[in-house]
């Protein structure tokens, strides 16, 4: 890569200033999502670090770290093989967080699609195909340890009507301080691959920049 596409990659993925880029100050959809959800979660804006807030279980404080996730897969190549998104981080970058179980992975997925669809806690797949790995009924709490997620021992039946709120057996349960770790995490990981030249992005640098940055007004 050369050295001023290198710069752009670097400006784009870790700037929380606007750069510039041909002759305007762009500022990065990437640096904004994570501040945002930072900010949503009680984390420090420029370190992430989480202090004494209670504002870590903020529900979209948690949607704002999953499309983080998203976005990370969408830019940058992180398997030749993978369509990208949420699953290609998880996947490709942090799976040892998840002890390298798909189904943790696809419960992340599934309470993505529930919050960011329709701010709820159940996830019923479309295709009866992809039941036993995105059919959940969600518990989300805090906790400062390192459970992110705990699956269910018995797959949840679907039965919105009678669903029983106190069953612990039929429940997947999402750590949300830990999800925001886990983000932060991934986001480390891939600006060391960048800075090191051992990632590069999924979309020619214009493209990206284009698509992933904007610029603000006075007016």
């Amino acid at each position: 890569m050369e050295n001023e596409e290198f710069k752009n990659l670097i400006d784009f993925s870790t700037s929380h200033d606007p750069f510039e880029y041909k002759g305007t100050l762009r500022q990065s959809n990437l640096i904004a999502g994570i501040r945002d959800s930072r900010e949503a979660t009680g984390r420090g804006i420029l370190t992430g670090k989480l202090g004494e807030s209670k504002d870590g279980g903020k529900w979209l404080g948690a949607i704002g770290y999953f499309i983080v996730l998203d976005l990370l897969g969408s830019a940058f190549l992180l398997d030749e093989r993978e369509n990208g998104g949420i699953r290609a981080t998880l996947d490709k970058i942090v799976p040892d967080l998840l002890d390298d179980d798909n189904a943790k992975i696809e419960a992340l997925v599934a309470l993505r699609n529930c919050f960011t669809h329709d701010f709820n806690l159940l996830n019923i797949p479309r295709n009866d195909k992809y039941i036993e790995l995105s059919q959940h009924k969600f518990t989300v709490y805090t906790s400062n340890d390192n459970n992110i997620v705990k699956l269910s021992e018995e797959l949840w039946n679907g039965d919105i009507e009678n669903k029983n709120f106190h069953r612990a057996s039929d429940t997947t349960w999402i750590n949300l301080i830990g999800l925001g770790n886990l983000v932060e995490e991934a986001y480390e990981r891939i600006v060391s691959q960048l800075k090191a030249e051992e990632l590069r992005p999924k979309l020619p640098i214009k493209y990206l920049i284009n698509k992933y940055t904007f610029v603000t007004s006075t007016k």
